[in-house]
């Protein structure tokens, strides 16, 4: 664990740990590390889970398919991101959503009845995981309503101009880069891909926004 102890003093997991209680928690835990292919499946609808994953290495893509093989992306991954948890915690334990290498990737694995058991002889670290985990969840839910909030627009110039405004606030900064590529933008906004790229440039052309690949500039 001490070779991946820069990232997980990142992690929100963690938060609040000494570099020893951190080991020791991970320890605890059965923190387990799997490595995964570029464009390899890390998690599959209906997969039974009992452990979260973070990223530690590489970076994923959460999405979930229709029935017509549509997809829509719910959020992208990178170090030391958590992901698996509200599904873990769940009554059936199944995972609705796909979880997706998008390079080169190591996960590190947490079994999750084991946080909740107190299997830690510490239980001060024990407490300190459980409220952290909690956090995560509040996180997890608000970045989620983000997301309706985006797509629920009827026009595809407010999906747009709602993600970008968020982004921008979250960064505060008119100038930012965003973690997505123009398909996985419209993957995201549950929209169509040409219908974003033309609404992209109507409001290049309107000096509305500026952009190059996944960077963006917003004018009032």
């Amino acid at each position: 664990m001490e070779k991946y102890l820069d990232i997980l003093r990142q992690s929100q997991l963690f938060s609040k740990m000494t570099d020893k209680e951190i080991l020791i928690a991970a320890n605890c835990i059965g923190a387990k590390i799997k490595t995964y292919k570029n464009n390899e499946n890390i998690l599959l609808i209906g997969d039974k889970i009992t452990s979260l994953g973070m990223i530690i290495e590489g970076g994923a893509i959460i999405s979930r398919d229709d029935f017509w093989g549509n997809t829509s992306i719910m959020s992208k991954l990178s170090p030391p991101q958590l992901f698996g948890i509200s599904y873990a915690l769940s009554t059936s334990g199944l995972s609705e959503v796909n979880v997706v290498a998008e390079k080169d990737t190591k996960v590190m694995y947490f079994t999750i009845d084991r946080i909740f058991n107190s299997s830690c002889a510490e239980v001060e670290i024990n407490n300190k995981m459980i409220k952290n985990l909690v956090k995560v969840l509040a996180d997890k839910n608000i970045q989620f309503s983000s997301k309706i909030e985006h797509i629920s627009k009827r026009k595809m110039r407010d999906k747009i101009l709602s993600y970008l405004s968020e982004v921008s606030q979250k960064k505060k900064s008119n100038s930012f880069t965003i973690p997505f590529s123009r398909q996985q933008l419209a993957d995201y906004l549950c929209a169509d891909r040409s219908a974003l790229s033309n609404e992209l440039g109507n409001l290049r052309d309107e000096g509305v926004i500026e952009f190059k690949k996944n960077h963006f500039k917003l004018y009032n």
